[in-house]
């Protein structure tokens, strides 16, 4: 298969994605070439589905919710869905907002998410030693909230 070098966004202007994460991003099925924005609707929407399918929201109302917004479906497909759908979320909000999101919202929940963290920590963000890493991120956020 081969490896796409840019990620063309709704402007038609390529954009080099890093090369580690083109290579990780490589070996899986989806397609990194979104180039309208009805493409990338319809994989959020994909994205969506999957998580009512696997009833990630049995705390909502879901007859009145339409759609979520970007960081709450970025972080329930990091706790819930599979790589393959991980993988979608690259392309569609950016390396950056998804890091974000993790950092926020994912990282510090403890102990029950620890392993995932540690495997995101490792295989999307780079880090050295992802177990420390995952660590001083939970220990930051207790400390944050200790302060407050």
């Amino acid at each position: 298969m081969l490896q796409p070098k840019y990620f063309t966004t709704r402007l038609s202007k390529e954009i080099p994605l890093p090369q580690k994460l083109r290579q990780k991003l490589g070996m899986f099925s989806f397609s990194f070439y979104l180039c309208s924005e009805k493409m990338k609707d319809d994989v959020r929407k994909q994205l969506f589905r999957k998580l009512k399918k696997e009833n990630c929201f049995w705390s909502y109302d879901i007859s009145k919710m339409k759609s979520i917004s970007d960081e709450a479906l970025i972080e329930h497909v990091l706790l819930y869905l599979d790589i393959d759908d991980i993988n979608k979320l690259f392309p569609l909000f950016g390396y950056k907002k998804v890091k974000r999101v993790w950092l926020d919202r994912v990282a510090p929940q403890g102990a029950m998410f620890r392993p995932y963290n540690i495997l995101y920590a490792w295989y999307y963000f780079g880090a050295k030693r992802p177990e420390a890493y995952v660590k001083s991120i939970e220990t930051r956020h207790m400390n944050r909230i200790m302060a407050a």
